[in-house]
């Protein structure tokens, strides 16, 4: 049931005149004036900057996708947390209702990259324990260009490499990608490159290169390098092909870089060639497996809140939860907390808006 409670505005944290004897009755005395700046999440304070990155996004994109920069506009807008009806308020992680999706928004890419963390790297860590394979990382690069290479172009290039006869040698079982667009700081051209997480069936020949790091024998490296360029047609670079030590949370954290760096034409090319376009998945034997593939779905669904564990103080052992939801007031230019639910029985889900 939702019940009113006063406007808290984070900045100032002044109160409007309300009092609601309904509301105080279920939960006990609340002492509305103790409130202070501890009492609101932490993770909220640190969103102002970020929100205020996302309405700077959206301005940039108003003139080159009105839609798309109203999404962005909403994304973050409304954030929600949970906290014990005692007078400790212990509280749960802060979680979100509106996401944009779009890749270079600085909100979305930090969710990306928790979801990533949440779903893919459990997957893939059982998948290697369990058939007793063997990581290695691998960096795939390409020739700066003022444009942005033709999609088809890559996804066929990254395709025929998978194929090529050196994976075949080198017993590869399978291989999970994920593809960087950014823009050079020096050069102010597009640079693409792919990091592809390899798993063999066997050990591959490496050397140290520095401490606890180790790149695979050179022979091996030079005919993938070799393998590379013929797919791209002599686009491609020099690889780097060295042994991973398995943190796969490192690998998947998602990183939105470049929308400062990119100029507004640049902004403008990307929001078109990236529409529908795929920046990860899985190839070989890694593609046949429903539980990747099923985490992988999972990890690209902004809009699921991930399980969130069950809040209990650990004062006095209250379980009982209400949810607080706050929204971003551009007059105020912050967070203002604006309501509270409390259900006795389960935490409640946030109200439509």
């Amino acid at each position: 049931m939702k019940k009113s409670r006063p406007f808290y505005y984070l900045d100032t944290l002044q109160t409007t005149e309300h009092f609601d004897p309904l509301f105080d009755s279920n939960v006990g005395p609340v002492d509305y004036d103790s409130i202070s700046k501890n009492r609101s999440p932490v993770g909220l304070k640190r969103r102002n900057g970020m929100r205020r990155a996302v309405l700077n996004l959206a301005d940039r994109l108003e003139f080159i996708d009105y839609r798309l920069a109203g999404r962005v506009r909403n994304c973050g807008s409304r954030v929600y947390w949970h906290e014990t009806v005692c007078s400790h308020h212990q509280r749960s992680r802060i979680f979100q209702a509106r996401h944009c999706g779009f890749r270079l928004c600085p909100a979305c890419a930090k969710r990306q990259s928790l979801k990533n963390m949440r779903h893919i790297s459990p997957a893939l860590t059982d998948y290697v324990s369990t058939n007793s394979l063997f990581p290695y990382l691998l960096t795939l690069t390409i020739l700066n260009t003022d444009e942005l290479p033709d999609r088809k172009f890559l996804s066929k290039a990254r395709r025929n490499f998978f194929r090529s006869n050196i994976f075949n040698e080198i017993s590869a079982h399978g291989f999970f990608w994920s593809m960087e667009v950014k823009v050079g700081s020096n050069s102010g051209k597009w640079h693409v490159h792919f990091h592809v997480l390899v798993l063999t069936e066997s050990p591959l020949p490496v050397y140290p290169v520095q401490s606890g790091d180790y790149k695979v024998d050179l022979s091996i490296s030079k005919r993938v390098t070799d393998a590379w360029t013929k797919s791209t047609n002599g686009l491609g670079l020099n690889t780097d092909f060295r042994s991973f030590d398995g943190h796969y949370a490192e690998l998947l954290k998602y990183v939105s870089k470049g929308n400062f760096d990119m100029s507004d034409e640049q902004l403008r090319e990307f929001v078109v060639w990236s529409k529908g376009l795929r920046f990860k998945g899985f190839a070989g034997a890694l593609y046949r497996n429903s539980q990747l593939q099923s985490a992988l779905k999972e990890s690209r669904d902004l809009e699921k809140e991930d399980d969130i564990d069950k809040v209990v103080c650990p004062v006095c052992g209250e379980t009982r939860t209400c949810t607080v939801g706050a929204y971003w007031s551009d007059n105020k230019s912050n967070f203002i907390i604006d309501w509270v639910t409390l259900d006795i029985d389960s935490d409640p889900d946030p109200p439509p808006f």
